[in-house]
């Protein structure tokens, strides 16, 4: 278990080999270097600040939000590890979420509650599975489209018993599943 507290301008490339690469530890502390990542293991976000993250994440480790944080994944990422979301909200670039197909978003607070937020023409592959754990009322799930055409092809799970809110902020979000095809923009919220 390693923790990251500042290092924003570095620009080596980090290796996480096994354990956990911990950035921050519940607070508003750590960031990551500029240059590419390769995750073979667990890289664990647990700060309560914004980071965006342009650089590359690459390897088949897990990434976690573990709190309150806007994690933004905006580089050209291939990563194929599981994504577990249990606070925060994980902004996604078109490659942000890599070749994962495993996404897991467990509820917790008001609000927009824990979320995904896509931007910029993301497109979730049809072997995806997209799994929203809302938990006890008032534990929410957000899946907010910023902006541009946004799509989900892979499965799409719902349960618990608080909201699962579908919030297009802009732009178009396309839920395709089951040979179904739902769209919803702004003016036209429903599935």
């Amino acid at each position: 278990h390693r923790d990251l507290h500042s290092f924003p301008t570095r620009r080596s490339s980090d290796l996480i080999q096994s354990g956990t690469l911990q950035i921050g530890t519940n607070d508003g502390n750590g960031s990551l270097g500029l240059g590419p990542i390769t995750n073979q293991a667990t890289l664990d976000f647990d700060t309560t600040s914004t980071l965006v993250l342009s650089n590359s994440i690459g390897g088949n480790g897990n990434l976690i939000n573990d709190n309150a944080g806007n994690i933004e994944l905006l580089g050209n990422n291939t990563f194929s590890g599981n994504i577990t979301l249990n606070k925060g909200t994980l902004v996604v670039g078109p490659n942000g979420l890599g070749s994962s197909t495993n996404i897991v978003v467990n509820g917790f607070g008001t609000g927009n509650g824990t979320a995904l937020a896509l931007t910029g023409g993301v497109t979730i592959s049809s072997n995806a599975t997209f799994s929203c754990l809302a938990g006890p009322f008032d534990n929410r799930i957000s899946l907010l489209n910023l902006d541009s055409t946004n799509i989900c092809n892979g499965s799409l799970f719902l349960s618990g018993a608080s909201a699962v809110i579908l919030n297009v902020v802009g732009g178009l979000l396309q839920i395709n599943t089951d040979r179904k095809s739902t769209r919803l923009n702004s003016s036209h919220l429903g599935i």
